[in-house]
């Protein structure tokens, strides 16, 4: 049985909703960060701020969190599909979702 590891990119506000919804379907782990980016949506929500020198700029990242899980290959299916029902809002920019094989896991304390 292999591995895959599962990176979505969700909206702030869906992160508590998502955390419950993927702990109902028993994950083994997940690596949560707080990151700023864009993508397709390349900043939609401009902001403009005002500095000493008086130039404007605008803000193109948006924030997002990022979630990283590690899991068998029968449960990616169940996780990304409980992911997308507890991340959606129908709205640009509710996120994305990667999956990738994990070729070999090490673990440092045992080796």
């Amino acid at each position: 049985m292999g591995y895959k590891k599962i990176e979505c990119f969700i909206r702030p506000e869906k992160f508590e909703e998502v955390i419950v919804g993927l702990e109902k379907v028993g994950i083994d782990g997940i690596n949560i960060d707080k990151i700023y980016g864009y993508g397709s949506q390349k900043g939609e929500e401009k902001e403009v701020e005002d500095y000493k020198q008086k130039k404007e700029y605008e803000v193109k990242f948006k924030e997002k969190i990022k979630l990283e899980i590690v899991t068998d290959e029968n449960k990616v299916e169940k996780i990304i599909e409980t992911i997308k029902a507890h991340a959606q809002t129908g709205k640009v920019g509710d996120g994305k979702i990667y999956i990738t094989p994990v070729e070999e896991s090490i673990k440092i304390r045992t080796t």
